[in-house]
């Protein structure tokens, strides 16, 4: 999916040290790239679906490991084993047989249990890895999830989860899995009774349209140009969706430059002159923003990120009311940026009653990692000792440059980033783990995890910025997580 500005796609490289007081303990500098997530792709296979009769023993198998989950019959205990199944997929790496097995039920267990958040996630791994067919098993995901579903609380996840993977077709000009996935939530939308939903995908099913439409206007303007690069009605054509609706704003600007329309012509001309100067700066992201007002939901997305881009490299040098302004426009960009990859604030939080992740007491939302507990117990109904929390969710990296994470918490604790292990101790007593890094802008995954096995119990999960040498909790608006994992 391209939404390159829209997702602030990210990569560092750590190195991994840990201080303990009051010496410091330095391990060996590891290089680890840490990738920021993607969303679905076409599938490309690399294993066989495994025989049935494989599939039968594997399926055994896990259902005697997890026996007594899978004899639970209520919805949170469902959903609870559909996470717990694709974690373990995950986490298998010598049987491929085993984990299509956790893949398939997962799904399905999901489907059922309301949690598409999940099912989808274990669709595109059975997908990627075995070349089923992403789109058949998606529609089937979605269309069993509205069937089971008979409220509007219950049909609207659905609906929104049909457009955010009709976005995703649309980005891929995949024009027909798109029209398949809006059809299914027009369906639905209509099935919840809720005029506003219904509205609202009609009207992206019109822009789908529309862009469908521009696609192939822009196929023939760009023949035009093999043969006459100069032709301004072309460039502008393919031009104006390459950059509007494709967000590839560098094939885009060079032929805005000389095309029809004068006023993208003379927006184009600055942005290829790469302004420094902050007021230029800024004057330029509030020229996409105006023509951004005016536009459907995808293209609007896109010269909304435009702006921000802008924006950001000018707000260093802002002050007073113009800072302000531009801070407010940067977090309405963010929060729609968020919003279209269904992305809310915090971290979802699962709490156990056990120190190793198993019976699992209640989740919530935390907008930060920073707990001091000291003898108490971290939530009313919980233990005071022996037990654990899981944290998941994103983690976006606003500004690139050398920063270090930072890591205390008593007693056990591991950290892991685009599914790459940075810490993983144990016993954290007087201990304090730093990881020096070079972050790009950018979501990130983010899992962490703490035990307690007795006593106090404290956990913070800090970092220093880019030219900071001042520690500070991450703050709650760095972290979010995915729509219905909050449960």
């Amino acid at each position: 999916m391209r939404f390159k500005p829209l997702i602030f796609l990210g990569a560092m490289t750590i190195g991994v040290c840990a201080v303990a007081a009051p010496r410091s303990d330095t391990h060996p500098l590891i290089a680890i790239k840490l990738n920021g997530p993607v969303l679905p792709a076409a599938p490309a296979a690399t294993q066989p679906v495994p025989e049935l009769s494989a599939q039968s023993a594997s399926e055994k198998l896990i259902h005697n490991i997890y026996k007594t989950d899978y004899s639970a019959t209520g919805l949170p205990e469902r959903q609870a084993l559909a996470q717990k199944l694709l974690r373990e997929a995950f986490e298998t790496h010598d049987d491929w047989t085993a984990r299509y097995v956790l893949l398939r039920d997962a799904r399905d267990i999901a489907i059922h249990a309301g949690d598409l958040t999940t099912a989808l996630k274990a669709v595109d791994d059975l997908a990627r890895e075995y070349g089923i067919d992403a789109l058949e098993m998606t529609l089937q995901a979605l269309n069993t999830a509205g069937r089971s579903a008979d409220t509007v609380a219950a049909l609207e996840p659905v609906v929104r989860m049909a457009l955010f993977r009709m976005d995703a077709a649309v980005e891929r000009e995949d024009y027909l899995a798109a029209t398949k996935l809006g059809d299914l939530a027009e369906v639905q939308a209509i099935r919840a009774k809720k005029p506003s939903l219904t509205t609202l995908v009609q009207e992206r099913l019109k822009e789908l349209r529309t862009q469908q439409q521009q696609s192939e206007q822009a196929k023939a303007a760009r023949a035009t140009l093999k043969n006459s690069p100069a032709d301004a009605d072309a460039r502008l054509t393919a031009g104006r969706f390459a950059c509007l609706a494709r967000a590839d704003w560098e094939t885009g600007l060079p032929l805005l430059v000389g095309c029809a329309d004068a006023a993208l012509r003379g927006i184009a001309e600055r942005e290829m002159a790469r302004p420094v100067d902050p007021g230029e700066q800024v004057q330029l992201g509030n020229e996409w923003w105006e023509i951004a007002e005016k536009q459907g939901h995808i293209i609007k997305l896109h010269l909304q990120a435009r702006a921000a881009e802008w924006y950001r490299r000018a707000l260093p040098q802002l002050a007073g009311i113009k800072s302000e302004s531009v801070q407010k426009r940067l977090e309405e960009s963010e929060a729609a940026a968020m919003s279209q990859l269904m992305l809310e604030p915090g971290l979802s939080a699962e709490l156990f009653s056990a120190e190793n992740f198993t019976k699992r007491a209640l989740t919530r939302i935390d907008s930060q990692i920073a707990f001091d507990w000291q003898e108490g117990a971290p939530s009313e109904g919980m233990p005071k000792d022996n037990f654990s929390i899981r944290w998941t969710g994103m983690m976006n990296v606003r500004t690139g440059g050398r920063c270090t994470i930072l890591l205390t918490a008593n007693s056990g604790a591991r950290v892991i980033i685009d599914d790459k292990i940075v810490f993983d101790e144990a016993n954290m007593v007087r201990k304090h783990l730093h990881v020096p890094a070079e972050f790009t802008p950018g979501l990130h995954t983010i899992r962490v995890e703490f035990w307690d096995g007795g006593g106090a119990a404290n956990i913070h999960l800090m970092w220093m910025t880019p030219g900071s040498t001042k520690e500070e909790t991450i703050p709650a608006s760095a972290f979010y997580h995915e729509s219905g994992t909050g449960r």
